[in-house]
């Protein structure tokens, strides 16, 4: 695996502390080059220990690689991280990406205008239907779209959850190393890594309520310097119900059903990786734009498929040196009532680590990125753009590290600039940390908003990134069986994009053009806690607090909850895994202080409860089995109080609330099977 991904000898410190046929081509390679390779394995070799089988303990203790590229402890490492582990992906009720992460310390899921669970917020820093102020990686590599670089949604619903070892989240700024849209945070999926001589083969089916039916696979090998990793995962639902009055003010109803497929395929040998995703999300929308009621047939309604690949080679040059090379290729297709709009993104990138002493870590590189796109709706176009990056960490002493670093961009339609990042990591043999942070980060316009060709909706080439400015400070205290850590940060977003009416002599009377506009500021605190009482039980929580004020002197005028509280609790014994999670968000501020002639046709939004369980009978420790290696069942519920969960409109505001972000109280049966 690349050294992105965790696996780094440079590291002093460790010891003493609706598919097409190139749809469904593209996900049959990936399962076929996965399951051909696992049959050179020796069929003698057994399933070595893996992270579910490690104490709750351990699991607290481990390393992450986001914030530098290397990895590093995570009370030493220069962001404000929380780390997800599959034992808690497993333990706990979620049966997609976007579930997992509404977990996370600061976060929601919404469901942003006619994109369902296309948007994870992170502090309330969402003011599009577009996820465009969080970066997500696989391994390390970027997951981008390139058209509008937020529609999300086909990763948060359709990627594979069962080849997931770990989610390391870095909130804040992250454009030093990672450039365009790693804005508010960083999400890096870090997938399974067979030991040496393993080999493993899962199946889970499960189905539900709204007569939803899925099913998943999974299966690794690892022999002769040849690793291997293949997993995919598919759903089929009828979706809830929901009734509500449109924009245009008509009332309607129906059922908000989905289809999604997402497929993954990473393999590496003698330091080479090749990572490859498909995945496709097809669902029941409203009308683009208009935002109105648009019955038709089941899967009728704009699919969005993603296709991801990456080839990677990372070798030691010398004790001190590695040198990491990437070549990452994304591509995005969305359909739309006016046809196919598309973009592909070629990024080339190398990356030099260097540690000349304990003391001093080093991580610099460069990119160049080459991205095209095409449609109905856009001005097909080619665009190129270079960066360069260093990122520096010095430990003054065994307790004290400072941090320095900076990325120089160079879009090819507005002017150069660059992100930097200062930083003073405190950490203590009693277990202490103190992190006071600052950094820059940018999302550069995208297609969509840069060459839209629409008579009401127009593009603009020389509109400059969003600028966002953080500093934090984390207070921490961590122990093998505990870890508890207290943020404060206080955020500018700049050059805001958006959309100005101009008037002009035309059917519509005039046309919306994009631009930069103004500020927004974002200040709070979060709070976040981890217990292993035991081997047995992990109790894990958080508690934050936003707030925020736009240029105009309107008070939270993002809408979002000021306040969330999430705990969950896991018991985990001999035949039987119990694992509760509530989560509490406050009531969101309605549209109507932004925008008070807005229509009051739905139900206000109100503060929401979100109680799950999950239940999962290990049937091989209850029947005494040899074989298989693992047999469980699992029953979970959702939203177990039932809750309305109507939103404010804040993407558009042309109405009070639109349409809500779950359905009602349901139940899931899964099925699971390992050799």
């Amino acid at each position: 695996m690349s050294l992105g991904c965790g696996k780094n000898r440079l590291e002093y410190r460790d010891a003493p502390r609706r598919p097409g046929r190139f749809s469904y081509l593209w996900t049959f390679l990936i399962l076929l080059g996965g399951t051909g390779l696992l049959q050179a394995s020796d069929p003698n070799e057994i399933h070595n220990e893996s992270i579910d089988e490690l104490s709750l303990q351990d699991l607290m203790q481990i390393r992450v690689v986001t914030a530098s590229k290397r990895s590093e402890a995570m009370n030493e490492s220069p962001g404000i991280t929380s780390v997800i582990t599959r034992e808690e992906i497993e333990a706990f009720a979620a049966r997609n990406l976007g579930e997992v992460l509404q977990r996370a310390p600061g976060t929601q899921l919404l469901t942003a205008n006619v994109f369902p669970d296309n948007v994870v917020s992170f502090r309330g820093q969402s003011t599009t239907p577009y996820n465009n102020h969080v970066l997500f990686l696989l391994n390390g590599r970027p997951l981008r779209d390139p058209v509008t670089g937020g529609l999300n949604g086909v990763i948060l619903t359709t990627f594979p959850l069962d080849v997931v070892e770990r989610i390391e989240i870095v909130r804040g700024p992250g454009s030093v190393l990672y450039g365009s849209l790693a804005y508010s945070a960083v999400v890096n999926i870090v997938t399974r890594d067979p030991d040496e001589d393993d080999k493993w083969f899962e199946l889970r089916l499960g189905g539900g309520s709204f007569s939803t039916m899925d099913g998943a696979i999974t299966a690794a090998s690892n022999s002769k310097d040849l690793s291997l990793l293949v997993g995919a995962q598919g759903l089929v639902s009828d979706g809830p119900t929901y009734s509500f009055f449109d924009t245009a003010g008509d009332w309607g109803s129906d059922e908000f059903n989905r289809k999604t497929l997402g497929a993954m395929l990473n393999l590496e040998y003698s330091g080479f990786t090749f990572t490859a995703l498909f995945s496709e999300f097809e669902f029941y929308s409203l009308n683009g734009g208009t935002m109105t009621w648009a019955p038709g047939t089941k899967w009728e309604k704009t699919p969005h498929s993603r296709y991801f690949t990456n080839l990677g080679y990372a070798k030691d040059l010398s004790p001190t040196i590695n040198l990491e090379g990437n070549l990452t290729y994304n591509r995005h297709e969305w359909t739309a009532s006016q046809g196919v709009q598309t973009g592909n993104e070629w990024l080339a990138e190398l990356t030099a680590r260097w540690a000349p002493n304990p003391q001093l870590n080093i991580v610099g590189g460069g990119t160049y990125t080459v991205e095209d796109y095409a449609g109905q709706l856009l001005i097909n176009n080619t665009l190129s753009s270079y960066s360069l990056y260093l990122q520096a960490g010095y430990w003054v002493n065994d307790n004290v590290q400072l941090i320095g670093g900076a990325q120089w961009n160079d879009l090819e339609t507005v002017a150069s600039r660059v992100s930097p990042r200062l930083g003073l990591v405190v950490t203590s043999a009693s277990g202490f940390g103190l992190k006071l942070l600052h950094a820059e980060a940018f999302r550069k316009a995208y297609p969509h908003e840069t060459s839209f060709d629409h008579p009401v909706f127009r593009g603009n080439l020389k509109v400059e990134p969003e600028i966002i400015s953080t500093t934090e400070l984390q207070l921490s205290h961590s122990r093998s069986n505990h870890r508890i850590a207290l943020t404060f940060f206080r955020s500018r977003m700049s050059e805001i994009i958006g959309r100005q009416w101009i008037p002009e002599d035309n059917p519509f009377g005039g046309y919306l053009i994009h631009g930069n506009f103004g500020h927004h500021d974002f200040w709070g605190a979060e709070l976040e806690a981890e217990f292993a009482l035991g081997p047995d039980w992990l109790i894990t929580g958080s508690a934050s607090y936003q707030t925020n004020e736009d240029d105009d002197e309107i008070k939270n005028a993002a809408l979002h909850p000021n306040t969330t509280a999430k705990i969950g609790v896991l018991y985990r014994g001999d035949f039987v895994r119990v694992g509760i999670f509530n989560s509490y968000f406050s009531s969101p501020t309605s549209v109507l202080e932004a925008n008070p002639d807005v229509p009051r046709l739905n139900p206000e939004p109100q503060s929401l409860t979100l109680l799950s369980a999950k239940v999962t009978l290990d049937l091989v420790s209850i029947s005494k089995l040899t074989r298989p290696r693992a047999l469980t069942l699992s029953f979970e519920g959702q939203n177990l109080l039932d809750e309305d969960i109507r939103y404010p409109e804040y993407t558009s505001r042309q109405i009070n609330t639109l349409t809500p972000l779950r359905g009602g109280r349901s139940f899931h049966l899964t099925f699971a099977l390992g050799f």
